[in-house]
């Protein structure tokens, strides 16, 4: 795997993230806390770039590249309440990347574009009204 990262590094990428994999290492991953992971290249790989910079900050994302619970609004979305805090405790930093699109959304682009507009709109007031 650290030949395939090799290039990523190579070209400036100082982080990765994936949507994608084995549930039984996500499920692990979540009660590890280990979702997000320095990768780190093997000196057998590296040849000359040993003294290269080529360690990727890599995580995984709590809902694939989808948009959370609650903020779907594509043609096929039946959404419950938002969890806000729920996927804070799998993580050790305090920030999270919140994905808004996966397969075969925005079919109903206008409405996805009016509400993400509403959403950009609130969360700029607020940081206006707490500074945050």
């Amino acid at each position: 795997m650290s030949t395939r990262k090799k290039p990523l590094t190579q070209f400036g990428f100082d982080s990765l993230f994936f949507g994608r994999l084995d549930y039984q290492d996500k499920d692990l991953r979540q009660n590890t806390q280990t979702m997000e992971m320095i990768w780190r290249g093997s000196p057998a790989n590296l040849g000359n770039l040993a003294l290269a910079r080529t360690d990727l900050f890599t995580g995984v994302l709590q809902d694939g590249y989808g948009p959370p619970g609650g903020f779907c609004f594509d043609i096929y979305c039946g959404d419950p309440d938002i969890k806000v805090h729920f996927p804070a405790k799998h993580y050790t930093t305090n920030h999270l990347m919140v994905t808004m699109g996966s397969d075969f959304q925005y079919q109903a682009a206008h409405n996805w574009y009016k509400n993400l507009d509403k959403l950009i709109a609130y969360v700029n007031q607020k940081e206006l009204l707490t500074a945050v």
